[in-house]
């Protein structure tokens, strides 16, 4: 215990690992913050937060570690303390991807289904003399074998000949 509570100025293997690791980590923020491109517009919220908080992790440990490397005396109970914060964010970040955002982006995204002709609006028909009407809407078949796009097709077919 006596070891964490007393300054110290001595720069060992474990500190210039602790150093990297917390360059790397502003390395990485920067990379999820600003360079990666989600698809979904709740994921690229949610991957600039993180970034935002590998980035903030990172610059205090580095900060932290580059004020021992420079000779100020600090005690070992910073350096446990910042590992904890970043143990802590890892372990959030992973619940948060596995239980939170699945969630969330279920509720996010509309429901894909297909849609029934009924709940539709009526297309807009244009007449050779300038008027507009609008179509009769048609029931689908109680099979599915009707399409929208194929009875369409189908009409203006007709209309052609």
């Amino acid at each position: 215990m006596e070891a964490l509570t007393t300054a110290s100025t001595t720069f060992g293997p474990a500190e210039w690992a602790f150093f990297i690791a917390h360059l790397a980590l502003i390395g990485a923020g920067i990379y999820v913050g600003f360079v990666l491109r989600a698809t979904f517009a709740l994921a690229r919220q949610r991957l600039r937060l993180l970034g935002y908080g590998l980035i903030a992790l990172g610059a205090l440990g580095a900060l932290i570690a580059a004020t021992r490397l420079g000779g100020v005396a600090l005690p070992g109970l910073l350096f446990t303390t910042v590992t904890l914060l970043d143990v802590l964010l890892a372990v959030f970040a992973v619940y948060y991807a596995l239980r939170i955002y699945p969630q969330q982006r279920a509720a996010a995204v509309p429901q894909r289904g297909r849609i029934g002709r009924a709940s539709q609006a009526a297309p807009v028909v244009r007449r050779s003399n300038g008027a507009t009407a609008t179509a009769a809407v048609q029931p689908e078949a109680a099979d599915g074998s009707g399409s929208g796009r194929r009875d369409a097709r189908r009409s203006q077919k007709r209309r052609k000949r």
